[in-house]
């Protein structure tokens, strides 16, 4: 109305003058709020009114310094800026994600742990599992200060019936023997409260059936209330660490692997004894703060879902070690984060960080296609590393078995020269990672 009036008030060059004026006007406008986002992130809260009144009430107004309601089309415009600026930590995630996908607090819903933010992921999914686990017992077996409880949850999907079988006949077969003979770690007994091929449901009613059969059988899987989908990984793994919380919340330790994996039990053993019990961290292979994959591949990662011009700091996650005091605190930030298309980088990157959860990194702990992993020297060092085959995994569990299983064969001078010229396993190193 006022320009209306302004318009047949005044004179026809002032029309002209005051247009140009309304024109600078708005792009500076635009510039300062494109500036706003790329000098100080933290301050741009994009949260419509309802939302903005949901955080008085929860209590969550140290988020943010300043409340800016602005539109979907002019934020879609600012989008495009982000991709030159540098990622500003997982509050900026949160603000971002929780608009693009128009997540609402959900009410009367608090996080498990006070102040972590306004709960916008819908656990109650997880009340069901179409295919559960009998509960953690209470207590562990061996209290005593010699031996670490586990829970060991394997990435799986629902068809990768061949992949679950392969592990059963290897690497978890050593899950027994650890403390059973003279070359075992006789020092470093584990409890294994749990084992679990972790999946979600799917849509072919063959394939489920065979699931539910081989459950039956082996009382080993868990399944997800939710469909098995590569990008949903985030959801899978929020499924897992629900069903960690409410029946296995005693356990000193989790391993998350992924069903491709081997692992080298005597010196997970080794590893989980050198750690201290009450740490809540979490123990991986640093990787991140690289570019994000914007071309058309099995790792695109869209502007839509990424804005920023790098990834932050997290851990390969396809064998990760969790203390069981960090479950709790990494799930109340899940609850609050909204999911990503990449659970490794979720996990850490995001809901680990946002917990305030200590990253410790090793390159021994996981190695991603390692070129020799029957070499004697490899296997002694080193924890847990992908396999691209069957036989591959076969391999690696006959030379682990080998080194450190049967008591018939003595270690060869070639495993007594790496011994000799490496750092035992027992020394486990472990540094600090980054956190951004």
């Amino acid at each position: 109305m006022l320009i209306f009036l302004l318009k047949t008030i005044l004179p026809r060059n002032m029309k002209v003058i005051f247009k140009w004026l309304l024109l600078i006007g708005t792009v500076c406008y635009f510039i300062y709020l494109v500036d706003l986002i790329q000098r100080q992130p933290s301050a741009f809260f994009i949260f419509d009114q309802h939302q903005s009144q949901q955080q008085q009430k929860y209590g969550q107004n140290d988020i943010t310094q300043t409340v800016v309601t602005i539109d979907r089309e002019l934020f879609d415009y600012l989008v495009v800026h982000l991709h030159d600026t540098e990622y500003d930590g997982v509050d900026n995630y949160i603000r971002f994600m929780t608009v693009f996908k128009g997540l609402k607090p959900l009410p009367g819903i608090e996080s498990l742990v006070p102040g972590m933010g306004p709960v916008v992921n819908d656990m109650s999914q997880f009340q069901h599992y179409p295919i559960n686990l009998v509960p953690c017992p209470s207590s562990s077996s061996n209290s005593s200060n010699q031996s670490r409880s586990l829970f060991i949850g394997v990435i799986s999907g629902p068809g990768n019936f061949e992949r679950r079988a392969t592990i059963r006949r290897t690497w978890h077969v050593h899950l027994n023997k650890n403390q059973q003979n003279k070359k075992s770690n006789k020092n470093a007994l584990l409890d294994l409260l749990r084992f679990a091929f972790v999946i979600g449901q799917t849509n072919d009613s063959v394939v489920q059936q065979q699931v539910k059969d081989e459950s039956e059988k082996y009382g080993d899987i868990l399944q997800i209330n939710m469909m098995d989908k590569y990008v949903d990984l985030s959801v899978k793994l929020t499924g897992l660490f629900h069903w960690l919380d409410t029946f296995c919340s005693r356990v000193d330790y989790v391993l998350k692997v992924d069903d491709d994996v081997y692992v080298n039990v005597h010196n997970l053993a080794t590893v989980l004894h050198s750690l201290n019990v009450s740490e809540p961290s979490v123990y991986g292979r640093q990787c991140g703060g690289n570019i994000p994959d914007r071309s058309a591949s099995k790792w695109k990662t869209g502007f839509e879902h990424w804005p920023w011009q790098r990834f932050p700091i997290y851990f390969q996650g396809a064998g990760v070690i969790i203390a069981g005091s960090a479950v709790r605190p990494i799930l109340s930030a899940m609850q609050v984060t909204p999911y990503f298309i990449w659970e490794d980088m979720y996990l850490i990157g995001l809901c680990a960080v946002k917990a305030k959860i200590q990253l410790r990194t090793s390159d021994r702990i996981f190695v991603d296609m390692p070129d020799n992993p029957v070499d004697p020297c490899f296997i002694g060092d080193n924890v847990m590393w992908t396999t691209d085959s069957a036989d591959v995994m076969n391999a690696s569990h006959f030379a682990s078995h080998n080194q450190f299983y049967d008591n018939k064969l003595q270690p060869s001078a070639n495993v007594q020269q790496c011994n000799s010229s490496t750092q035992p396993a027992v020394e486990f190193p472990f540094g600090y990672a980054q956190q951004n």
